[in-house]
C-alpha cells in the first residue's frame, strides 16, 4: 500500500516538474525580452539626459535663435541649447592611433545644464581655457580606442562646411576644401555614462564623444556666432506628446527665423527685390516659397537661372568661358527692357533660339539665322564632369544696355568672383585660360560676368537643372524689403529646410524595443524545450492515469458520466500544472539571467551592448505562468481524449487504450505530406545552391521531423503482435515494435521527446561548425580533401 502511494506521489510530482520546465523556458523567454527593452529604454534615456526635442540642421544658423526662441516658449521649454553636432574622426597627434565615426559636439552651459553630471565636464574646460590649443573631453571608449591620457594632443577631422553642394558644378572637391583639422588637447576622461554617451541617433552601440567649447569649435571652423543644432529641455508641466510639442515649436521657430538662417538672401535693388541663395542655386522648396510670397503680395517675378558655359562656337570662331542667362521674356517688362539692336522689344524665344549681345554677335560675325553650338559642363550622376554641346539659332541681337547690360544677372561665382581679370580665374572647374583671349580679357573689365546671350527659361531649365535646385535668383516687383523678408520665411517649409524639431526621446523610447523583438525570438529558440516540456508533463500523466484506468472504469461503472470523470482528472492535472508552473516561475528568472548573461558575452553583437540588466516585470511573471498552464493543460487534455474511446469493460481491466482505425490513415497521410515538402524544399536549396539558408534548414528539418515520426507511428499501427512468431534476423526490432503498439500513443510521445530533444541538439552544434574550415581537416569525413 506504501509502495502504491509513493508511486502514485512520484507520478503526480513528476507531472508537475514537466510543467514547472515549460513554465522556467516560457517565462524566461518573456523575461528576456523585457530585460532587453527594459535596458534599451534607459540607455537611451541615459544618452539624451534632458533633451526631449532636437533640431539638427543641415546648415549653420544663427546661435541668437536658441535665446530668441526661449523667450517666447517660457512655460514650454525649460531650455533651449545651441550646439555644434558634428562627425569626423580623431587621431592621436603622437601614435597616430584612428578611431571613426566620432561624434564632435560643441557645448556650452546649456548644453551641459541637461545632463546631471554635466557640472564636472563644465569645471575640466572652464579650467583648461586659454592654453595653446583649445581643450577637449573624451570618453572613455574614445580614450581606450586611442591609448590616449589627459594632457595628449588630439586631431579631429571633420568635413568644412560648404554653402555650395560639393556634388555641384561648382563645389569645391579637393582634401584641403572638403577636410577641416583641429588639434585639440585632452583636458579629461569621462565614464560612458550620462554625458559620456550622449547621442542623438538610435543606437545600442558604445559611442566616440569629443566635447569642445562652442566658442572654440565656432573660431575653429571660421563660423563664428553660428550653430547647426538646438537642444530642448521641455517643461515638465507640458502633456503634450512629443510629435505634437515639436509641431509647434516648429511655429515659434518660424517666427523668430530670417532669410539668412534658411540660406537665403533678399537683396533690395532698382525698384524690385533679389532673392538668392547662399548655395548658389535655390531649392524647388525656397522656389515655391518665393512665388506664394510674391502672390501674398500681389508682385510680379522675374525667375533666372545663369550659367557659365565653356564656349560658343559658330564656323571655326569661338568666344570662351561666357555666361548666358536663361528667362523669360515676356516677364522681363516689370523688370527692364530687353530690346533689340533696331528698337523692337525681344520677343519669346522658342526651344532652341538665342539671343546674342553685339559684343558677342561681332566675335562670332553671327548674324539673325545663323547656327551656333554652345558647349558646357554638366555633372554625372557619379559627380563626374562632362561637356555637353547643344545647337541654338540665333533670334536676334540685343544691345549692351539696359538688362542686357546688368552685371546682377550673374551670381558671385567661386573663384571668378573679384578677380581683377580672367587669368586670375581659380574656379572649383577644369578651364582652358589659353583660350582666353586679349578681347575676352576687355570684355570682363568693361562688363565683368554680364551674360553674354540669353535663351527660353524652360530651356534652361532643361539642360541645366540639377538635384540641388534649377534656378539662380527671382526678382520681386516689390520695394518693401523688410515685409517681403517676413512672408518668404513664412512660407518656406522648415523639414524642406532641415530646419524641423523632432521628438528624438520619444522617437528614441519606442526604438528602444529594438529592431528584434526578444521575447518572440527566445520562445521561438525554446519552442522544442517547451514542447519538449509539455510532452513530458502529458507523457508523466499518461503514466499516472494508466495505474488508475480501472478507478475511471470502476466511476463509470457505477454511473458518473464520463465528461465528470474526465473532468475530475483534468482538474487534478491542472492543479498538478498550476503548482508546477508557480515553481517553474524562479526557474524562469534564472534562465533569463543566464540568457542576458549570455547578450552580453557570446551573442554581444545580436544587441550591440554590454549594458543589459535583469528586468523582471510581474505581469510578465503572471502571463508566462497563466501561458504554462494552460500548455499542459492542453497536452493532458488531448491525452484524456482519448480515454473516450475506451469501453468499460476494457477500463475495468485496465486496458487504457484500443486500436483507433483512423490512426493509420492520419498517420500515412502526414508522412507523404511531410516528406513531400522536405524533399521539394532540399530540392530547392541545392537547386539555388542555399544549402546552408537558415530559413530552408528551419522548413525542411521540422519537415523532415513530422514525417519520419508519422511513419514511426505507421510502424507501430502495422506491427500490433505480427512476426514474433518468425524467428531469425529483426526479431528483437519485431519484438520492440510490437511491445511499443501496446501503448501506441505513449511511444509515440516518448518517440517524439527524445527526437526533438535530439533535433534541437544535433542544430545548435551544425550552426556552430564550419564546414568550410572543418573540410580541410584530415581528421574530418573528408580526409582533408576538397574533391
Amino acid at each position: 500500500m506504501l509502495r502504491s502511494l509513493i508511486h502514485y506521489w512520484r507520478m503526480h510530482l513528476a507531472v508537475a516538474l514537466g510543467a514547472a520546465v515549460a513554465a522556467a523556458v516560457l517565462t524566461g523567454a518573456l523575461v528576456v525580452g523585457d530585460s532587453v527593452r527594459g535596458s534599451l529604454r534607459e540607455l537611451t534615456l541615459e544618452r539624451l539626459g534632458g533633451v526631449d526635442l532636437a533640431l539638427t540642421g543641415q546648415r549653420f544658423f544663427r546661435a541668437e535663435l536658441a535665446a530668441e526662441l526661449a523667450e517666447r516658449t517660457q512655460g514650454r521649454a525649460a531650455t533651449v541649447a545651441p550646439a555644434i553636432l558634428l562627425q569626423g574622426s580623431a587621431v592621436h597627434a603622437e601614435s597616430r592611433a584612428r578611431a571613426s565615426g566620432v561624434g564632435i559636439q560643441g557645448i556650452g552651459d546649456e548644453f551641459l545644464s541637461l545632463f546631471g553630471d554635466g557640472g564636472e565636464t563644465a569645471r575640466i574646460l572652464s579650467e583648461a581655457e586659454g592654453g595653446v590649443f583649445s581643450p577637449a573631453v573624451i570618453n572613455e571608449p574614445l580614450r581606450a580606442a586611442l591609448g590616449a591620457t589627459v594632457g595628449d594632443d588630439l586631431l579631429i577631422y571633420l568635413k568644412r562646411w560648404s554653402e555650395v553642394p560639393r556634388g555641384s558644378l561648382l563645389g569645391r572637391k579637393d582634401t584641403g576644401s572638403v577636410v577641416e583639422t583641429v588639434r585639440l588637447r585632452i583636458a579629461g576622461v569621462i565614464p560612458e555614462r550620462g554625458l559620456g554617451s550622449f547621442s542623438l541617433s538610435v543606437h545600442q552601440t558604445s559611442s566616440y564623444n569629443v566635447f569642445v567649447p562652442l566658442a572654440a569649435l565656432q573660431k575653429a571652423l571660421d563660423q563664428e556666432g553660428t550653430v547647426n543644432s538646438l537642444l530642448v529641455a521641455r517643461d515638465t508641466d507640458d502633456a503634450t506628446d512629443g510629435a505634437s510639442a515639436a509641431g509647434a515649436l516648429d511655429d515659434e521657430l518660424q517666427a523668430v527665423l530670417r532669410a539668412e538662417d534658411l540660406g537665403l538672401k533678399a537683396v533690395a535693388r532698382d525698384g524690385y527685390l533679389s532673392i538668392e541663395s547662399g548655395e548658389f542655386i535655390l531649392k524647388s522648396s525656397s522656389i515655391r516659397a518665393v512665388d506664394e510670397a510674391a502672390a501674398d503680395a500681389g508682385a510680379a517675378t522675374l525667375p533666372i537661372l545663369t550659367y557659365l558655359v565653356n564656349r560658343f562656337e559658330l564656323g571655326d570662331r569661338e568666344v570662351p568661358y561666357s555666361t548666358v542667362t536663361a528667362l523669360d521674356v515676356e516677364a522681363v517688362s516689370s523688370f527692364g527692357e530687353l530690346a533689340l539692336v533696331d528698337g523692337s522689344p525681344a520677343s519669346t524665344l522658342g526651344e532652341d533660339e538665342i539671343l546674342l549681345n553685339q559684343w558677342t554677335a561681332d566675335e562670332l560675325g553671327a548674324a539673325v539665322g545663323d547656327r551656333l553650338d554652345l558647349t558646357y559642363f554638366v555633372v554625372g550622376d557619379r559627380e563626374d564632369l562632362r561637356e555637353e554641346t547643344t545647337a541654338f539659332t540665333v533670334a536676334g541681337i540685343v544691345p549692351i544696355a539696359g538688362l542686357a547690360a546688368d552685371e546682377t544677372l550673374s551670381q558671385e561665382y567661386p573663384g571668378i568672383a573679384g578677380s581683377g581679370n580672367m587669368a586670375d580665374w581659380d574656379p572649383p572647374f577644369p578651364i582652358e585660360l589659353g583660350r582666353v583671349r586679349p578681347v575676352d580679357e576687355e570684355y570682363w573689365d568693361d562688363y565683368r560676368d554680364t551674360p553674354k546671350a540669353f535663351i527660353s527659361l524652360d530651356t534652361g531649365r532643361r539642360l541645366w537643372r540639377n538635384r540641388w535646385g534649377e534656378l539662380t535668383s527671382i526678382r520681386v516687383a516689390s520695394d518693401s524689403l523688410e515685409d517681403f523678408r517676413r512672408r518668404l520665411v513664412d512660407n518656406v517649409p522648415l523639414e524642406a529646410s532641415g530646419l524641423s524639431f523632432q521628438p528624438v526621446k520619444e522617437l528614441g523610447l519606442a526604438a528602444s524595443g529594438g529592431a528584434t523583438d526578444f521575447a518572440g525570438l527566445f520562445v521561438g529558440f525554446s519552442i522544442f524545450l517547451i514542447a519538449a516540456a509539455a510532452m513530458l508533463a502529458a507523457l508523466l500523466f499518461s503514466l499516472a492515469v494508466e495505474q488508475r484506468v480501472s478507478e475511471v472504469g470502476l466511476l463509470r461503472a457505477v454511473g458518473f458520466p464520463d465528461r465528470r470523470v474526465r473532468g475530475h482528472l483534468q482538474t487534478e492535472g491542472g492543479l498538478l500544472a498550476a503548482i508546477g508552473s508557480a515553481i517553474g516561475l524562479a526557474g524562469a528568472v534564472g534562465y533569463a539571467a543566464l540568457m542576458i548573461a549570455g547578450l552580453r558575452t557570446w551573442w554581444l553583437p545580436a544587441v550591440g551592448t554590454s549594458r543589459l540588466e535583469l528586468h523582471v516585470q510581474p505581469a510578465t511573471l503572471a502571463m508566462g505562468w497563466v501561458i504554462s498552464v494552460l500548455v499542459v493543460l492542453l497536452a493532458i487534455w488531448l491525452r484524456l481524449r482519448r480515454l473516450r474511446r475506451v469501453p468499460t469493460p476494457a477500463l475495468l481491466a485496465k486496458v487504457s487504450e484500443v486500436a483507433d482505425t483512423r490512426a493509420g490513415r492520419r498517420a500515412r497521410w502526414t508522412a507523404m505530406i511531410a516528406l513531400g515538402l522536405a524533399a521539394v524544399l532540399i530540392v530547392v536549396a541545392f537547386a539555388t545552391g542555399k544549402t546552408t539558408d537558415p530559413a530552408l534548414f528551419g522548413s525542411a528539418g521540422p519537415a523532415l521531423l513530422v514525417g519520419l515520426l508519422a511513419l514511426f507511428a505507421l510502424r507501430l499501427g502495422a506491427a500490433g503482435g505480427k512476426g514474433l512468431e518468425r524467428p531469425g534476423p529483426g526479431a528483437l526490432m519485431r519484438m520492440a515494435a510490437s511491445c511499443g503498439a501496446r501503448s501506441r500513443g505513449r511511444s509515440i510521445l516518448a518517440a517524439t521527446l527524445v527526437a526533438s530533444a535530439s533535433f534541437l541538439v544535433v542544430t545548435v552544434a551544425a550552426y556552430q561548425t564550419d564546414f568550410r574550415r572543418l573540410e580541410l581537416d584530415r581528421e574530418s569525413g573528408t580526409g582533408g580533401f576538397q574533391l
